[in-house]
């Protein structure tokens, strides 16, 4: 299972034991990971979780909002709280997760 944990100023994305090939075997056969594959795999997708990736403004990096607030046809118009990867263009936060089993989004 993966947790996501917020702090004052950003979000813990844990991997729990015994995730690790499930993980893996996610990446091993989509060549696109999402923030919404990884969401809906841990349960969180709908729970007041979202992938806002494309709606801020931020080309390319993987955003996780929290407090979402969707629209009647289904946009996000409204979120509470959002974090970002900022090392997304050198390192893969996915890649980071399965190695460390940790990885930190700061808070947008």
């Amino acid at each position: 299972m993966i947790t996501l944990v917020m702090g004052f100023d950003h979000l813990l994305i844990t991997l729990d034991k015994g995730f690790e090939q499930d993980l893996q075997d996610l990446l091993n056969g989509d060549p696109v990971v999402t923030v919404n594959n990884i969401l809906d795999l841990s349960s969180y997708l709908g729970n007041g979780w979202s992938d806002l990736s494309d709606h801020l403004g931020m080309t390319g990096a993987p955003v996780i909002g929290y407090g979402v607030v969707l629209s009647e046809d289904g946009k996000e118009i409204a979120y509470e709280r959002g974090f970002w990867f900022p090392k997304y263009e050198g390192e893969c936060w996915l890649e980071t997760l399965l190695e460390k089993g940790k990885v930190i989004f700061i808070e947008c």
